[in-house]
């Protein structure tokens, strides 16, 4: 009677990554095995570039068209690309069967498809396709960790939109406190005879904030404007604002970049 697995092998089995390739530039091995091809056989130039899988199967049938050395370069090329072939077929199996799945197509209908006998071994088995597509480096391509890794995804998913949603905030804020202080600019301590000031810039920043760069930017030149204003008082012996609504404005810019 043959021996069964030992639980520790089964394991090491289920954590082991799978080979992915480190560096991949398909088209440009694609480029290649054509050009080889093409010097002995023109007809080799109505290859389809944009279809690896269709330049693998003309590469391996006309493979001694070519002569020795060219043919090992071409043997690593077509490995490469099998290679590169075969990571993007289990994406698009689970695509496939996650698309029918939702389309309510039963699983005894995807029972060929996954090489399995059940219901049970498709569902696991479209399982562990997911849990490959997500999982990082060692950890299982079981069922369950597919579903430990989608709550992960959604987590994470939650984590950004949150994190977006108070950006958003937070410019809109600064966006505000800006507009207010620099409409309140004659009533601040500010050198105006100075070409390219932080109010300037700041006002160039208030027509043009829409990327996140551009909003982090705004901000920070919010920031240096105030300390010019307090820096010009201390130097002009006088008050950083000259009226109500200046002093209001520019108390509501200092505590959005404190909390910036």
């Amino acid at each position: 009677m043959p021996r069964g697995r030992k639980k520790s092998q089964v394991n090491s089995t289920l954590t082991r990554p799978r080979p992915r390739l480190r560096k991949v530039d398909a088209s440009a091995w694609v480029r290649e095995l054509v050009r080889l091809h093409v010097a002995v056989d023109r007809r080799a130039e109505d290859l389809d570039a944009a279809d690896p899988y269709a330049v693998l199967i003309y590469a391996e049938r006309h493979s001694r068209q070519l002569g020795e050395e060219e043919r090992k370069a071409a043997a690593v090329l077509r490995a490469k690309l099998a290679q590169f072939v075969r990571e993007r077929m289990d994406a698009l199996q689970l695509q496939a069967v996650e698309e029918g799945r939702l389309l309510q197509v039963p699983w005894r209908q995807f029972h060929e498809a996954l090489c399995v006998t059940s219901d049970n071994g498709a569902y696991n088995a479209a399982r562990r396709l997911k849990a490959e597509s997500l999982r990082r480096y060692g950890e299982p391509r079981t069922p369950e960790m597919a579903m430990l890794l989608e709550a992960r995804i959604r987590e994470e998913e939650l984590l950004q939109a949150t994190s977006v949603v108070k950006a958003q905030g937070r410019h809109k804020a600064v966006y505000e406190a800006a507009t207010v202080l620099l409409a309140n600019r004659a009533h601040l301590a500010l050198d105006d005879s100075e070409e390219d000031s932080w109010a300037d810039s700041l006002a160039q920043l208030l027509d043009d904030c829409d990327t996140p760069a551009a909003q982090a930017a705004l901000a920070g030149c919010l920031r240096m404007l105030l300390e010019e204003i307090s820096e010009q008082a201390e130097l002009m012996g006088a008050e950083p604002a000259t009226s109500a609504e200046a002093r209001s404005a520019l108390a509501d810019a200092v505590r959005v970049v404190a909390d910036h």
